[in-house]
């Protein structure tokens, strides 16, 4: 088997596929990872696992005033009800875990945070992953808009409407990690803070952000 468990963790053996993490500047590429991304999700749609309903996990300690957003709150309590797509994604799907050469994406590696949950989840972060500013702090919206517009062309298993709720994933996913490094941070754990000062920045920039 090419997964086994080792002192208890797990660890899963591939066949190697030769390139190089993917130059998000190359519109190429981009847009070729958004097609297959689309690809993906048609792929995983076919697993037979039932989609859970999920549950945003309870915030890991009281929202800062620079965090807080009332019409954003509401969104997140609307999702149960939204009917939006579920299903198996990648998790981590980013430059780093796509491997590529100068003009073909050659494998997609590291599924280990592979989890059920909204497809929109994984798409609108990875919008925000290829298509974000350099100073990491805002979308470049024209990128980002043929980023989903090539994602759309492949024909992934949720409707076109689901876009509208890509930014707020976005944002979601944004504060979870920002909270996530305060509370680190409060016990004394080393965190990036530039990184973090970037994606507080972002969150805020991305608040009227359509699409």
């Amino acid at each position: 088997s090419t997964f086994f468990l080792f002192e208890a963790y797990p660890v899963a053996v591939f066949p190697f596929v030769a390139g190089d993490t993917l130059d998000i500047t190359n519109g190429a590429l981009r847009e070729q990872a958004a097609r297959l991304l689309a690809r993906i999700h048609q792929a995983t749609a076919t697993f037979a696992i039932q989609a859970p309903h999920t549950h945003q996990p309870p915030l890991p300690l009281e929202v800062p005033d620079f965090l807080q957003d009332a019409e954003f709150d509401a969104w997140v309590a609307s999702l149960p009800q939204q009917g939006l797509t579920r299903l198996p994604i990648h998790g981590d799907y980013y430059r780093r875990n796509v491997l590529a050469t100068d003009s073909h994406i050659m494998g997609v590696i590291d599924w280990d945070e592979a989890q059920v949950t909204y497809l929109m989840a994984e798409t609108g972060w990875a919008a925000w992953e290829f298509c974000q500013t350099p100073a990491r702090h805002d979308l470049d919206m024209t990128k980002a808009t043929d980023f989903l517009s090539a994602y759309l062309d492949e024909h992934p298993p949720c409707s076109p409407a689901e876009l509208r709720h890509a930014v707020n994933f976005i944002r979601l996913r944004l504060r979870d990690e920002i909270l996530n490094s305060l509370v680190r941070k409060g016990q004394g754990e080393p965190t990036d803070e530039a990184y973090t000062e970037a994606e507080i920045r972002a969150f805020n920039n991305l608040r009227d952000t359509p699409f």
